[in-house]
């Protein structure tokens, strides 16, 4: 086993992540901003002006992972599954 736990990437394929805190963080703010928002709606927001752009689903894993979510996409994906 080469490093440290410091230096080790786990689970990961050696590229760089697609949010970086950065882009947390402006996530984050996105959806203070308007609560609201659907998922799609936030992801155009954080490709708006972006060098790099994130799909929709990376927009919403990372959302659930910052616990902060939009509380309309939310019932409407537990609607869906109700459904089923």
């Amino acid at each position: 086993m080469y490093g440290t736990i410091q230096n080790q990437r786990r689970g990961t394929c050696g590229a760089p992540r697609a949010i970086d805190d950065r882009g947390k963080r402006r996530l984050r703010r996105c959806v203070r901003a308007n609560r609201r928002a659907t998922v799609e709606q936030l992801t155009a927001q954080m490709n708006q002006g972006a060098t790099k752009s994130v799909s929709s689903t990376t927009v919403q894993r990372v959302a659930q992972q910052l616990h902060v979510y939009s509380p309309e996409r939310i019932s409407v994906a537990f609607v869906r599954l109700c459904d089923l």
